[in-house]
């Protein structure tokens, strides 16, 4: 029994609760279609692009370098859709929503079997819905809250398995509990961070069944040599998913650290994630208390599992000199405590409940009173409250929608020349559409070929995602440093000569998606502006220039008069430049209509350190009047040389 305040569960057959279950199934879907947000081109775009390349390229997509192509219970989601309904926005988003709901009902579960109460269940599903740690991902195909519920299913299994009472049920338990630690394990190489929990759990609640950890250890062992058979059989290493997985040291977000800041560094995300977030702290905080002093050896578990395992993600390193954590301080990761912290919360809902009825003031007894007989209905209102309280934004699929509109508009046989991510783009958004053109995307298109530069003359449309354009380049240039810039291809060199910008969609702030078509015989020379042009008057120091982070300040703001002949324009921008620093700076632009914000647009130069040339596409928004422009150069920046800029575009699209 865990608290005066929680409904006990009656004894009823296991058949009785599928209602329950199903009815919590059917509000996650709702929840996660309500927060769906546009597609990402981050690792999300990079697992479900592998699925689809599955299917349409066969075993030359699968690459053996790539830690991401190991995560298949990721990734195998989206595939198996696309094996039934084809490719599309719902196998994107079928492997989050999947996720979503499986942890809402392991949350509830928790409640029902382990802690003994109907309360406790619901409270934690639906506060898992809403909890403010999901936010970076519950629209998004990523390893994290998938993390916690193979987690959550071998500690449940861990669970039955300790409690059985017949070496059948033993045995049983066990194999589920060992087969959720591998697929752990092969959702992404912390999975294996529950290991440790059941260990800790096993000695401080069930001492004398410690004999019984050897069933889950010998199945999660013979679930990682079939998984290294099946790569020995691909690549020829036994070891293949460690040694993938160690490509991932020394990411960008695992910067070296102090050993006191390990166990503190994810705090304050509880508390900042989102308008949310500080209740949900509270309310977890509070359960902590009432699950170890009220809820029993179950209340006990999650105090355990939640504090073993933030432990595990917050303390563990790659190396001890210097100090570098093995995860980055992105708040994301934290997803992968979401079903414990979940459970905790409810029980710090539920202890506030019972500390309100105690309280002897009539009018708040009889409310609360009257709440008790409608619990239905304190449910509907608790969930309506949190989704119009959390700062989670609601559904919009952004500039998804916007490439369906332009791809409706393309004639059949449409050449366009591309980079792979952007073709697997199109796909996503509209597959019925993406058949209808001819595609040359190769991998890469950023630096100059003789074939690349006659495949792009072969063709109709030039599409790029910058993000994915220059990705491996950048990570390539941070582990190995920039050196000096290879030629461009002429379409991102002078694009001008050959192409008319013809669309320019936004993704968040990101200028991402660039849309240009063969420029037309007879089409007026485009406008080409330099930095001392009068419309940039105010705008530009005099070139060459240089910033240093001994002499000028780390932020710098200016403001910006629009001209007229710029509004509703699309620019071209392109420059040259260099830095020791890969990212040196962000430049963000705030558009403003008199007093309302028209648009943000964010840019993030990628430079080398012998100098090269970057180039940007920007749409001036129609009704804009003045920008802020804001420059800010992080701490790792010594300095940035700007040589030269100009600014392009055309009276027509």
């Amino acid at each position: 029994m865990v608290g005066a305040g929680m409904r006990a569960l009656p004894a009823a057959p296991a058949r009785a609760w599928w209602p329950h279950h199903l009815a919590l199934v059917a509000l996650s879907l709702l929840v996660g279609i309500l927060f769906i947000r546009e597609p990402g081109f981050g690792d999300d775009l990079t697992y479900w692009s592998l699925a689809f390349d599955l299917h349409d390229l066969g075993r030359p997509a699968w690459m053996e370098h790539s830690f991401h192509d190991l995560r298949w219970p990721v990734w195998g989601v989206s595939w198996l859709w696309q094996c039934c309904f084809g490719p599309g926005l719902a196998s994107f988003y079928c492997t989050p929503l999947l996720y979503l709901a499986t942890a809402a009902t392991l949350a509830f579960t928790f409640g029902r079997v382990v802690l003994r109460s109907l309360g406790a269940a619901w409270a934690g599903g639906m506060a898992l819905l809403f909890l403010p740690l999901l936010d970076p991902v519950v629209s998004r195909p990523m390893p994290d809250l998938s993390e916690s519920v193979f987690g959550a299913c071998a500690l449940l299994a861990w669970w039955a398995m300790m409690r059985a009472g017949t070496r059948r049920r033993v045995a049983i338990f066990g194999l589920l509990s060992g087969l959720s630690i591998g697929l752990a394990y092969a959702n992404r190489l912390t999975g294996i961070f529950i290991a440790p929990v059941l260990f800790v759990a096993t000695l401080a609640f069930f001492p004398r069944h410690w004999r019984r950890l050897g069933v889950p250890a010998v199945v999660a062992a013979l679930f990682f040599a079939a998984e290294g058979a099946t790569y020995h059989a691909i690549c020829g290493d036994w070891l293949h998913s460690i040694h993938a997985n160690l490509g991932g040291r020394g990411a960008t977000d695992t910067q070296v650290m102090a050993a006191w800041q390990l166990p503190v560094r994810y705090l304050g995300g509880f508390f900042r994630a989102n308008r949310l977030a500080p209740i949900y702290a509270v309310l977890a905080l509070l359960g902590l208390w009432t699950a170890w002093r009220k809820g029993g050896t179950g209340g006990r578990l999650i105090v355990v599992w939640f504090g073993v395992l933030y432990l595990e993600y917050s303390c563990a390193v790659q190396s001890i000199h210097p100090l570098r954590p093995l995860i980055g301080s992105t708040l994301r990761y934290l997803a992968a405590l979401s079903i414990p912290m979940s459970i905790l919360v409810a029980l710090g809902a539920i202890e506030s409940a019972r500390l309100l009825s105690r309280v002897r003031w009539t009018p708040l007894r009889r409310l609360t009173a009257r709440l008790g007989r409608h619990p239905v209905l304190v449910g509907f209102g608790a969930v309506v409250a949190l989704a119009l309280y959390t700062s989670r934004p609601f559904f919009d699929l952004g500039f998804a929608v916007q490439q369906q509109r332009r791809m409706a508009t393309l004639p059949d046989a449409t050449k366009i020349f591309t980079h792979h991510a952007m073709r697997d783009v199109a796909f996503l958004v509209d597959p019925s559409d993406a058949r209808r053109f001819t595609w040359i995307a190769p991998k890469a298109i950023l630096e100059r070929t003789a074939e690349l530069e006659a495949q792009a003359a072969g063709c109709d449309e030039l599409w790029y995602v910058r993000k994915q354009l220059w990705m491996s380049r950048r990570k390539a240039m941070e582990r190995a440093g920039s050196g000096a810039q290879a030629p461009l291809g002429t379409y991102f060199a002078a694009p001008e000569r050959a192409w008319l910008l013809a669309d320019v969609l936004a993704k968040g702030s990101d200028c991402d998606l660039v849309f240009y078509r063969r420029r037309p015989a007879g089409l007026p020379a485009p406008h080409v502006l330099p930095a001392d042009a009068p419309e940039f008057r105010g705008l530009f120091p005099a070139l060459p220039a240089e910033w240093s982070s001994h002499r000028d300040k780390r932020t710098i703001t200016v403001k910006w008069e629009v001209p007229a002949a710029l509004r509703g324009k699309l620019l071209a921008l392109d420059f040259t430049a260099a830095s020791a620093t890969v990212e040196p700076l962000t430049v963000k632009l705030q558009f403003m209509a008199g007093r309302r914000r028209s648009e943000d647009f964010l840019l993030k130069p990628i430079l080398y350190a012998g100098g090269g040339k970057e180039f940007f596409a920007l749409p001036i928004p129609a009704d804009a009047e003045t920008c802020t422009v804001e420059l800010r150069f992080p701490a790792k920046t010594k300095g940035v040389q700007l040589t030269s800029f100009r600014a392009v575009f055309d009276e027509v699209r």
